[in-house]
């Protein structure tokens, strides 16, 4: 095993020599093993005599006594920051355009299942969001998210039970759209000026997979009652719902295998207040061999829109934000290989959930239907907390973030597995109150890694606040953070919203949405990005000192 030290002399003197040891079998497997079934693009050509370090990520094989990622970090972790590079590194791809059939696309979710493969989500429509057409589409990349499959369509049926199209080439299109339509409307369709009452559509997904051992899970909104009538007698549904959750059958995958859903399950009911898991939960567990867990599910109750068919009700009017706990239970597996064809997924009812309210109507005139464990005061009248963001640290402390109307990040603590929660603090992170998304890092350990549109209205006019994504970094629980990474459009009329993190060995990735605003909203697609997290400063590293 090579000293830290030693590690450290040997890869300064590798980049300064322009050494190449990557030629090897052994670190293509490594590799393999790190980033899924394709290796990462490792090797680069050196046109000149000077040091650099462009994808050339290691110089030698990592310690046997280390597991691969954390090897592979702590190599990085060690090189000079004068040679880390900046934004330029990153990368993206497109997941999925808009196409004359599909024109609406948004909410895009992501995880990384057991062999590598990356599975996103979104949820689509032919035409506009909210119509009764509007359902829950998939794609897999196993390269790394350089090339996805195209899409699988999930239409939920009134038997509660997923039927999935897969998408064809463009020029059949038209036949696959016409096989969707049949599927939700049967033969009472006459059209897209029709009155789609048949069928209520599906919202905001959220996957989810705590590790190896545990079966990929999907949230999901599903209208019930909530709904108001649109331009050419259209019914126009308001966001959320009532609150699933159904499990992939079967994660191994083979090429363009039809994905298979279990029955949904209800999380909660919509009951005049429709609902939306914010944010991929997290779980409490002494092993990952448990059977049964505490899980932390955000949420975000959304008061219906005025004209709609639940406004004014009982319980419907006041938005809320905050985080339900439960018990979830699923077949494990001990090696990350077996297929899950016994599994069975049990969800009970919240036990408890802390609540963080807030409009110009008086808490008097709200009667809650279900018990909070701790909920928050109003700052004041016009003060409101959207779509929280929640993740635990190595400690076991929990943070959820929040967007908020008055243009900044807000922050609360719980200690308490989430029962309880501190009140929610500004941090110095800027937000148009859009939609954010905030992990844990396993490298750095400890550090913590936020998505946001990084602008304040209230404070500098913008055009379009939209018109940015940033990373921002915090190696202190939240204190301070350092912005690494931004990425803008060249368009500048169009938005980036809808930000999803993940990581991959020392590759932080962004799932996002392109909105072109001055088409009434019509989305261009979704891309990921991939930015090489540790060629950014946020090490604490002694070799952060040198010039």
């Amino acid at each position: 095993m090579l000293t830290t030290s030693f590690l450290r002399v040997f890869l300064t003197g590798c980049l300064i020599l322009n050494c190449n040891f990557l030629e090897g079998s052994a670190i293509t497997d490594w590799e393999r093993r790190v980033y899924g079934k394709e290796a990462e693009p490792s090797r680069s050509q050196q046109r000149d005599s000077r040091p650099r370090l462009v994808e050339q990520k290691l110089c030698s094989p990592p310690s046997s006594r280390l597991n691969d990622e954390a090897a592979f970090c702590a190599a990085l972790d060690y090189v000079p920051k004068k040679m880390r590079l900046g934004t330029k590194c990153v990368e993206q791809h497109w997941v999925r355009k808009a196409n004359d059939v599909y024109k609406y696309i948004g909410n895009p979710t992501v995880a990384v299942l057991p062999d590598g493969t990356f599975l996103a989500a979104w949820q689509t429509a032919f035409e506009q969001e909210g119509l009764s057409d509007q359902h829950i589409a998939t794609s897999t990349s196993d390269n790394g998210g350089r090339h996805w499959s195209l899409p699988q369509h999930h239409i939920l049926g009134e038997d509660n039970r997923f039927t999935t199209f897969r998408e064809k080439s463009a020029e059949n299109l038209v036949d696959h759209k016409n096989e969707v339509l049949k599927a939700m409307f049967g033969n009472n369709r006459l059209g897209l000026g029709t009155t789609y009452t048949l069928r209520k559509p599906q919202w905001n997904p959220v996957l989810m997979r705590l590790d190896d051992n545990f079966v990929p899970t999907l949230f999901l909104s599903s209208s019930e009652s909530c709904h108001t009538m649109g331009g050419g007698d259209k019914t126009r549904w308001d966001p959320g719902g009532n609150l699933l959750l159904t499990r992939l059958r079967r994660w191994q995958l083979a090429r363009n295998e039809v994905l298979q859903w279990d029955p949904p399950q209800k999380v909660r009911a919509e009951d005049d207040s429709p609902g939306v898991v914010s944010g991929p939960p997290v779980a409490n567990a002494n092993s990952v061999h448990v059977k049964r867990r505490q899980l932390l599910v955000p949420y975000e109750l959304l008061p219906p829109s005025r004209g709609s068919t639940c406004f004014g009700s009982e319980g419907s009017c006041m938005s809320q934000s905050g985080a339900m706990l439960g018990q979830i239970s699923g077949a494990l597996h001990p090696n990350g290989t077996a297929p899950h064809k016994q599994a069975k997924l049990v969800t009970e009812a919240a036990v408890t959930s802390a609540c963080w309210a807030g409009t110009g109507i008086e808490p008097s005139r709200c009667q809650w239907r279900w018990t909070e464990a701790d909920c928050m005061p109003r700052v004041d009248g016009q003060f409101k907390y959207n779509g929280g963001s929640v993740l635990m640290l190595p400690s076991g402390k929990i943070l959820q973030f929040f967007q908020s109307n008055l243009g900044q990040i807000y922050m609360s603590t719980s200690k308490t597995g989430g029962v309880k929660w501190d009140l929610p603090t500004a941090t110095k992170l800027a937000n148009p109150n859009t939609r954010i998304h905030a992990i844990a890092l396993k490298y750095p350990a400890g550090a913590i890694a936020i998505a946001h549109n990084p602008a304040n209205p209230y404070v500098h006019k913008h055009a379009n606040p939209r018109n940015a994504l940033a990373i921002s970094i915090s190696i202190d629980h939240g204190d301070t953070w350092d912005e690494i990474a931004r990425i803008g459009v060249s368009e500048k009329d169009d938005a980036l919203e809808s930000p999803t993190l993940f990581q991959r060995g020392c590759d932080l990735y962004m799932l996002y949405s392109v909105v072109a605003l001055k088409e009434s909203g019509k989305t261009k697609g979704i891309r990921l990005a991939r930015f090489p997290l540790l060629k950014y400063n946020v090490s604490t590293s002694p070799y952060d000192t040198m010039g």
